[in-house]
């Protein structure tokens, strides 16, 4: 049964966990030469947790982890690595973390557990997906399975949550992670460990324009796709109003309008129908 989640807590990290197209969030940018992680306090056992994940030009690097013991840190994390970047260009390397910060394999000091070349990464959306049974892990890339193996250490990691992770090296950027779902596994066998098709892309606001007393909402959009946009005036309140009627997108990208007359400021977030 796949499992959608909401994300409980970030740091220093910019993501859009979603679920189901409706729960996000934002931070960031942080400290240079650090670690950011955003963890999930559930825990699983026999389970793969997909994520899309997107860079910005000049982006270092980062992915997802599974099998998180949020106390230590320790967990196995499939990071992607960007063109150009220091830790490796166009990449994705499986890490077994032993805390938050460190990160070794067979008592080699920051070695991954295995690493191979990928495509153009860019600034697109990429689909990845970390699946462990046991003591076997495999990582898919946009449906590729690039990573099968076994954990030989005498101390697999067995259960945990799920994360995102990024370093940050000499320049701060933003990485985005998107339409998180962790899948349950039945059996022991690597092959129900399957890449999926890569999900719809969450809608993303793409500007706010001001025209008298009307706000221009325009967002990405999933062709045929029904969207409902909402708004609040309290970026604390916790509720959500609709603005209505729903939108039928036709194209790639969909917009909306909202009167804010008399409003000195207003949020905005758009929720795709299922």
């Amino acid at each position: 049964m796949d499992q959608f989640l909401d994300p409980l807590l970030i740091a220093a990290l910019a993501l859009n966990f979603v679920a189901l197209g409706v729960s996000r969030m934002r931070a960031g940018i942080n400290t240079l030469q650090t670690y950011a992680n955003a963890y999930l306090t559930n825990g699983w056992t026999n389970f793969a947790v997909q994520a899309q994940i997107r860079f910005p030009s000049g982006g270092f690097g980062g992915g997802i982890g599974s099998r998180v013991n949020r106390s230590t840190g320790a967990h196995y994390a499939a990071w992607v690595y960007p063109e150009g970047s220091p830790g490796g260009s166009t990449m994705v390397k499986l890490v077994k973390f032993q805390t938050w910060t460190s990160w070794s394999y067979i008592g080699a000091s920051f070695t991954p557990m295995q690493q191979v070349s990928l495509p153009a990464v860019g600034t697109n959306w990429h689909t990845l997906k970390l699946g462990c049974f046991g003591n076997q892990i495999s990582v898919s890339y946009d449906g590729t399975v690039y990573i099968n193996m076994t954990d030989t250490e005498a101390t697999p990691y067995l259960t945990g949550g799920v994360s995102a992770d990024l370093w940050t090296d000499t320049v701060g950027y933003n990485m985005l992670v998107d339409n998180v779902v962790v899948t349950s596994l039945v059996n022991n066998s690597l092959n129900s460990i399957k890449p999926v098709i890569p999900l719809a892309s969450a809608p993303v606001i793409k500007s706010v324009v001001l025209k008298g007393g009307i706000a221009v909402i325009t967002w990405t959009a999933n062709p045929d796709s029904v969207y409902r946009l909402q708004f609040k005036d309290d970026f604390n309140s916790p509720k959500w109003l609709d603005a209505t009627p729903d939108i039928l997108a036709t194209d790639t990208e969909a917009s909306s309008t909202n009167s804010i007359v008399g409003v000195p400021q207003r949020f905005y977030r758009v929720l795709e129908s299922y």
